[in-house]
């Protein structure tokens, strides 16, 4: 019989209104005193940059200003921060930026450079604030005003920057998903020409992608009268070349193919051109992540996330995407505040007497990320370098 043992859910006990990240800025602000403590509202642009200069409460020591997106801009704008820093002895100061693709990424850095601290608030925020205060238009005066009240409500993240490590892991990743994506493209495009040209091929072979004899085929020939016209030895040595086992019975079965093919339009020469130049696209694809799939192999080996290929079907480049969107494990205390980071964790709805613990996703967070656990990978027997 089964053991039933009886317990009792440990109740979560708040300490404040706020969030965690939120409430650790407060009590920043609340040990430092909220007349020292400046806050710097920045809406990024590509090419220039909108800033303020407030303090905690919200009363402004620096009107609005601009400064362009160089290395002289920043200059400016850190006399400018240092000039009220000395002004009205503020003790520490918070520069608050939106997330904006990625033009926030170098000013993020070299403000850290100078040692000051850099929080997020994520646009969704600002809208809500800006919705809050009745303010249906949309200006960069605006936006600092509720970038600003944004970090006072505690609706930040200073999410530290990734190392050069994860930096270069993550890159990878993405390239190399990007370039999977553009070859399943392609494949479907060389499907269905081939449906077209060459109708019944792929059913010959049992992974038509993978088979060492379609690269020599669409070399030959693009219909089947053109592979009847091939010399039956000639091909025969172009197939043992490419290394294809038992090329001769495979030869067999492809005019016997081709004769009872119905075969195409009188002039296909258009979507034989077509074909040309998507099958070799779809190679330099196929080289191209092999490439990555060694170098991503080489950054897994020096990181725990190694320890995931014990999984049942999670491969190398699963395994990696995972790991370097997540980036160092360091940066949380529990599984919940992963899940919660890649928008993972359940909604909950609750009112009254009515309650739905285990409702969908959030989908409030990384969209990368997010993708790979519910992404089925190939086994890693099947991963090629």
């Amino acid at each position: 019989m089964k053991k039933i043992h009886n317990k009792q859910k440990r109740k979560k006990v708040k300490t404040h209104i706020q969030k965690p990240k939120g409430s650790r800025f407060t009590e920043e602000v609340k040990q430092l005193e909220p007349q020292n403590v400046g806050v710097i509202p920045i809406d990024v642009h590509k090419d220039k940059h909108q800033i303020l200069i407030c303090d905690y409460y919200g009363k402004i020591l620096k009107d609005e200003f601009s400064i362009p997106n160089t290395l002289t801009g920043v200059q400016v704008l850190l006399t400018h921060i240092c000039e009220v820093i000395d002004k009205f002895n503020l003790k520490k100061v918070y520069a608050v930026m939106e997330y904006t693709g990625k033009y926030h990424q170098n000013l993020a850095n070299k403000l850290r450079q100078h040692k000051i601290s850099v929080v997020f608030v994520l646009p969704n925020s600002t809208y809500h604030l800006r919705q809050g205060q009745m303010n249906w238009a949309k200006t960069d005066s605006i936006d600092l005003c509720a970038i600003g009240q944004a970090f006072v409500n505690g609706w930040v993240s200073s999410c530290p920057p990734l190392d050069d490590f994860y930096q270069n892991w993550q890159t990878l990743t993405r390239a190399r998903r990007d370039e999977v994506n553009l070859q399943t493209q392609a494949k479907n495009r060389i499907t269905d020409l081939l449906h077209d040209l060459m109708p019944g091929c792929q059913e010959l072979f049992a992974n038509f992608w993978e088979h060492n004899a379609p690269p020599v085929l669409l070399s030959l020939a693009h219909s089947p009268e053109q592979l009847l016209n091939l010399n039956r030895i000639t091909l025969i040595q172009q197939l043992s070349k490419a290394k294809v086992q038992k090329p001769a019975e495979l030869v067999d079965k492809l005019h016997i193919w081709a004769k009872n093919s119905l075969g195409t339009s009188s002039n296909p020469s258009a979507k034989i051109q077509q074909l040309k130049i998507l099958w070799q696209h779809f190679l330099n694809y196929q080289n191209n992540i092999r490439s990555y799939n060694i170098s991503i192999a080489q950054y897994l080996s020096q990181n725990p996330a190694l320890l995931f290929l014990s999984i049942p079907w999670v491969n190398v480049p699963s395994a990696s995407e995972y790991a370097s969107e997540i980036g160092p494990f360091d940066n949380f205390t529990s599984p919940k505040q992963i899940t919660a980071y890649l928008g993972l964790a359940p909604k909950k709805f609750q009112t009254g007497k009515i309650s739905f613990e285990n409702g969908p996703i959030t989908r409030k967070g990384k969209n990368r990320g997010r993708a790979d656990p519910y992404s089925p990978p190939t086994p890693h027997t099947d991963f090629k370098v």
